[in-house]
């Protein structure tokens, strides 16, 4: 039997859908590569001599900067893996091809996400509700069913549902952009919804008259949102209080040097740490030529990488007991804000306390001729996919995620998690390829 692109086309989708959505996920950060390099094949992108040029130029720049920083070519090489496949798959542009009747894998994925996602959801929920033990388990922690514990757990599951209730937000389906985004409450990732809610004001506010329906069913929305948390989870809206007069006292009383200080001698730090770890990303940024220009050291600084391989903080035991890397920035800067037995401490863990940030990452590590070139070129794309999009509802839609992603990576590593970043640069290239579909047929 021979399988037409068409079909191969929808299964690849089908067990992308499956690897990204469920428990599965845990196997994507070894095969995610080879799924792009599939979907690529199969959409039929190509790879110009600019995207070639980049890479070179970025793997080189990478290694220059990993021998200058005392040899860190592991970090390096384990860094590369994880970000230079997004990179490429992204800028690579679609060729249109004879395919008789134009079908939209745009929409195909979205149909195969959404209803994979409705029976991840509802056993979260089961799970969540009737299955686990509160003296054992964290409730916070606790949505997540067929999505598994592994990795972030029930807080990327929270951003992704998120994430897909504005897709159907965008298309005016209010019944489904609620189950969504009541799924992705109760992932009771504070964070994550602070930063949902900023996307969407920043999507829709400059536009409120045209579009008052979408801002009431919003309003409306985090009105139910906040009474839900407040129903299941109500220590969830005092922590998330708790976290908002304490990111103010940086107004009041703050030294770098002390923060850093109290962290080493393992004590309560009021301040949350992230701050601390802006500060002195910053001042070795623009204090040291060599960082500003190269980076301090690829995979070494703040990334999932460099957490991967300092030897305390990643939770695979044999990663820990073989590796014990940390570069003279990552031991001087970040190390001393998060380690294992810091927040063994009470009150020191927390998403306020994490030193995690994809730009910060690419920055540190990479240098603004590099890391910026990445980040420069990464938004621009989806700037410019977004941008030539015939369709409304779905220009509306991955504006959204464009801003959406922007403050993710600020806030955490997701460029490092396969199961956040594929589908968010997926939904981009279905849709461009799906553009230079119709641009043949017409």
């Amino acid at each position: 039997m021979v399988v037409s692109r068409k079909q191969a086309i929808f299964w690849t989708l089908l067990l992308t859908g499956l690897l990204v959505f469920t428990f599965l996920r845990q196997t994507l950060i070894l095969v995610y590569p080879v799924i792009l390099a599939v979907l690529g094949y199969l959409l039929r992108l190509k790879l110009n001599r600019s995207i070639l040029l980049f890479t070179l130029l970025f793997f080189l720049l990478g290694l220059l900067s990993a021998y200058l920083a005392g040899g860190y070519f592991l970090n390096f090489f384990v860094s590369a893996y994880l970000i230079l496949p997004i990179w490429v798959f992204l800028q690579a542009r679609p060729i249109a091809w004879k395919s008789g009747r134009v079908f939209s894998v745009f929409d195909t994925f979205l149909a195969i996400a959404s209803r994979v996602l409705v029976v991840v959801n509802v056993s979260a929920f089961i799970y969540a509700q009737f299955i686990i033990d509160p003296s054992l388990m964290n409730y916070d922690d606790a949505f997540t069913g067929l999505y598994g514990l592994d990795g972030l757990g029930s807080h990327t599951l929270s951003v992704i549902n998120l994430g897909f209730s504005v897709y159907y937000l965008s298309k005016r389906k209010y019944y489904s952009f609620a189950f969504f985004l009541i799924s992705g409450v109760f992932g009771f990732y504070g964070l994550g919804l602070v930063i949902f809610l900023i996307s969407l004001l920043l999507l829709y506010a400059t536009r409120l008259l045209r579009y008052w329906k979408i801002m009431g069913a919003i309003l409306l929305s985090s009105i139910i949102a906040v009474g839900m948390i407040g129903v299941f989870n109500p220590r969830n809206l005092d922590y998330i209080e708790a976290n908002i007069n304490r990111a103010l006292l940086v107004f009041d009383s703050y030294d770098y040097q002390e923060e850093v200080e109290r962290s080493r001698q393992l004590e309560v730090t009021q301040i949350p740490r992230f701050i601390t770890f802006l500060d002195g990303s910053q001042k070795r940024f623009l204090g040291d030529m060599k960082v500003f220009m190269l980076g301090a050291a690829p995979g070494g600084y703040n990334s999932r990488t460099a957490f991967y391989l300092n030897g305390d903080f990643v939770q695979n035991e044999w990663l820990r007991s073989n590796f014990s890397i940390r570069t003279p920035a990552h031991s001087e800067d970040v190390y001393p804000l998060l380690n294992r037995e810091l927040l063994s401490k009470p009150y020191n863990d927390g998403t306020r306390n994490q030193t995690f940030s994809s730009l910060v990452a690419l920055l540190l590590e990479y240098g603004l001729l590099a890391g910026g070139g990445y980040l420069i070129f990464f938004f621009i794309r989806i700037w410019q996919i977004q941008g030539n999009l015939i369709s409304r509802e779905r220009a509306e839609f991955l504006k959204f995620i464009g801003i959406y992603a922007f403050f993710l990576l600020s806030v955490q590593n997701y460029l490092e998690y396969p199961e956040i970043i594929v589908p968010i640069i997926l939904l981009f290239k279905l849709a461009e390829f799906d553009r230079a579909q119709q641009m043949h047929v017409d």
